[in-house]
């Protein structure tokens, strides 16, 4: 590990090699010094070695990753594949695997089977948040607007429970909640988180633009008045905006 950090991927091959039969950890630098060289193909021979030898199906989720940063993307999904068809059902390495798969899925346009594999992802781990924007992008991508929100609000500490996402980590993400916001939701509810999700984006004036036309738009279909304190919060971003 002291070789990789420092750059030198020979060394770690020189120490490793002769100990890849002792441990996991020890085939998994060996790998990545494999990696470091451009040797896909010998970093993947001695994951898929170890975890046979070792009943370390995690190593594979390393080999389909070796593969897919070496662009080799049809390789990694059958290593995926492959796995999650003989990995124990109670590998908690499924979760993660079945969302690189998804991944994987969705960049070759395998949108049906994309979803499947998110799906099943979450239902392995719920607690994957980037699977969960996967998976309501997709949904809504397909038209699927009442299933995306139901996935994109779920909480997984406590099924049942809708929870509006707060903190979405992209302008885009923020664009994709407030889309199925307009169609889920009541517009104070839709204004209110629309507001603060640009409060978060503050320094995106494209995002604020598209946002305020959403909120704007479903203000003026929606035939009900705004809360009186989010119209003087949305007029006052209005103007600033335009200013």
């Amino acid at each position: 590990r002291n070789a990789l950090a420092r750059r030198d991927p020979d060394s770690a091959i020189e120490y490793a090699f002769p100990h890849r039969e002792s441990s996991a950890p020890v085939a998994s630098v060996l790998a990545r010094a494999y990696a470091a060289r451009g040797n896909t193909e010998a970093a993947v021979d001695t994951l898929t070695t170890a975890a046979s030898r070792f009943d370390h199906d995690d190593l594979i989720i390393q080999a389909a990753q070796i593969c897919i940063d070496a662009e080799k993307p049809d390789r990694a999904e059958v290593l995926l594949t492959e796995v999650l068809r003989t990995a124990s059902v109670r590998w908690p390495g499924r979760g993660t695997a079945r969302a690189l798969l998804g991944e994987l899925q969705a960049k070759r346009g395998a949108w049906v089977d994309a979803i499947a594999s998110w799906e099943s992802a979450l239902e392995d781990d719920p607690y994957q948040e980037s699977v969960r924007w996967y998976l309501a992008q997709a949904l809504t991508l397909r038209g699927s607007y009442a299933r995306a929100w139901e996935v994109l609000t779920a909480d997984p500490s406590s099924p049942g429970i809708v929870r509006i996402p707060s903190a979405p980590q992209t302008p885009a993400a923020a664009q994709l909640a407030l889309f199925l916001m307009r169609r889920e939701t009541d517009l104070n509810t839709l204004v209110s988180y629309g507001l603060d999700y640009i409060g978060k984006f503050a320094d995106d004036e494209h995002f604020t633009g598209r946002a305020l036309t959403l909120m704007s738009a479903a203000s003026a279909a929606a035939g009900v008045q705004l809360d009186p304190t989010l119209l003087d919060r949305l007029q006052a971003v209005v103007g600033r905006f335009t200013d």
